[in-house]
């Protein structure tokens, strides 16, 4: 399964006093981000996809749920089907708090 990129071309419909248009745009891409910490759920977010990692165990710090334990390992998860969670869980383990 390949992860999708952080820009999106849509078309989008552009309307003024004259008539409507559709015109090419580049978005950004949003997806849910579940974050698990030894196991358990602690939260999900939206996030433009990219440097997930970090986001994870970034915000288990500024939550102060790591509590001073290293963070031993960090990586995507599949919890359910491979379509539903492909890139959009992450598991952050600290070896046990």
């Amino acid at each position: 399964m390949t992860r999708r990129g952080r820009l999106e071309r849509r078309l989008a419909r552009r309307h003024e006093s004259t008539g409507s248009t559709r015109t090419p745009v580049v978005l950004a891409s949003e997806e849910p981000l579940a974050i698990e910490l030894d196991g358990t759920r602690v939260a999900t977010t939206m996030r433009t996809p990219g440097h997930d990692f970090e986001l994870a165990v970034g915000f288990c710090h500024a939550e102060g749920l790591l509590a001073g334990h290293p963070v031993r390992t960090v990586r995507y998860c599949g919890t359910g089907s491979p379509v539903e969670t492909a890139f959009n869980v992450v598991s952050v383990s600290t070896g046990g708090r």
